[in-house]
């Protein structure tokens, strides 16, 4: 049976296992050589790039077994989107790209801002989206001895660029993220920004924006959605919850339409990155702060309470209420979004 028809965590292993890097449950030590020598050695003999280095460096079986399961993880992501599927709709491990993969690892970084609203320390999240960019780099060498994949340079460049331009995005502290003070001004420079060639994409850009800022969308949920009839899409929220039939306002859900060339169905604006160096710019034409796509989501939240508050809602209710919208289970996060 081919790969095609595996697990997505059976081909991931295949890659790994397959290499020869993978040295079982023994230590480098015992193996006769410890990792930093290999480094060293490799380094001694010309080998520089970190993805070359990878195919030169073992790994234990449990590493590789932690690696295989942020991986499956992965696999499942491309497969909700319907990427890297063969004509039978099986997940394909041979069908990823290193624009899948930086892809995901701009995702995991809002993912990542989320969980530091929920209480973890923004070193912590860093660090783990590092050490996930590593995990790919190694799996990437090991496809390229396992499959003559061809993946190891591409993937390698694309984190490289990751690491110098998106986790540098991330704050040192939650509390850094803060509401643009003119968002809908934000909004109208990513629209009319100066290229004309990428009209389309500076509307889909904007059209994000608007989204998250007028229903708190996280960027994921809010470039990326099933569009269904009468103002309805479908989204999965963090922590895989889906959220079937979510209602987002008819102008909207009508711009969505045209730009998916008026049709429903599978909708996917804007790349996750695009959006972001598309609002980066915007805001630098502005010369106002930059707070990423999660500032307007902060937006979304300070609005939502006045308009609550003004409605008669108490102070707790209205609370209640734009936590169960920005789809979190604590109330105390949302602190964090009303404070400045």
């Amino acid at each position: 049976m081919g790969k095609n028809f595996a697990s997505i965590s059976s081909q991931f292993r295949a890659d790994f296992w397959d290499s020869g890097l993978v040295v079982g449950t023994r230590t480098q030590q015992e193996i006769g050589e410890t990792k930093f020598e290999q480094k060293t050695r490799c380094i001694e003999n010309g080998i520089t790039s970190s993805h070359e280095i990878a195919k030169h460096t073992n790994i234990k079986q449990s590493t590789a077994k932690s690696y295989i399961k942020d991986l499956n993880n992965f696999g499942h992501y491309l497969k909700e989107r319907g990427q890297c599927l063969d004509e039978k709709g099986h997940f394909d491990v041979r069908l990823v790209t290193a624009e899948h993969v930086s892809e995901y690892l701009s995702h995991k970084v809002e993912e990542n801002l989320s969980k530091a609203e929920s209480g973890e320390k923004m070193g912590q999240c860093a660090a783990r989206l590092d050490n996930l960019a590593s995990e790919f780099n190694k799996w990437a060498s090991c496809a390229d001895i396992t499959r003559s994949a061809g993946l190891s340079e591409s993937v390698g460049k694309a984190i490289e660029a990751w690491r110098e331009k998106v986790l540098p995005e991330m704050p040192v502290h939650s509390s850094r993220i803060k509401a643009y003070e003119n968002p809908a001004a934000v909004i109208r420079e990513i629209a009319n920004a100066p290229s004309r060639a990428h009209s389309d994409m500076n509307a889909r850009a904007a059209l994000v924006a608007e989204i998250q800022l007028r229903v708190g969308l996280r960027v994921d949920n809010a470039r990326s959605f099933e569009l269904l009839p009468n103002s309805k899409i479908n989204i999965t929220s963090k922590g895989g919850m889906p959220h079937p039939k979510f209602e987002i306002p008819r102008d909207l859900w009508s711009r969505a339409v045209n730009l998916n060339g008026g049709q429903l169905g599978q909708c996917e604006l804007i790349n996750y990155k695009t959006y972001l160096d598309k609002l980066e710019n915007a805001c630098s034409r502005l010369k106002v702060d930059y707070y990423s796509s999660h500032g307007f989501r902060h937006n979304f939240a300070q609005n939502r309470y006045s308009d609550l508050l003004s409605k008669g809602y108490s102070d707790a209710r209205a609370r209640a209420v734009v936590s169960t919208e920005l789809f979190h289970e604590r109330l105390d996060v949302v602190e964090i979004y009303l404070k400045q």
